[in-house]
């Protein structure tokens, strides 16, 4: 954490707390399900 970074905050069920720290952009995320070799999977697939 550092400061800039977003933070959110979840109440649980049971009173906890949860604390999040958003300091990644969705294109940071981008190729971190890639594994070489695997197939792509279609669309249609995805929501079964």
């Amino acid at each position: 954490m550092k400061p800039g970074d977003r933070m959110t905050f979840t109440l649980m069920p049971d009173a906890t707390v949860v604390m999040r720290v958003k300091n990644k952009s969705i294109t940071d995320l981008a190729g971190t399900l890639y594994r070489k070799g695997r197939k792509p999977v279609p669309v249609e697939k995805l929501s079964r």
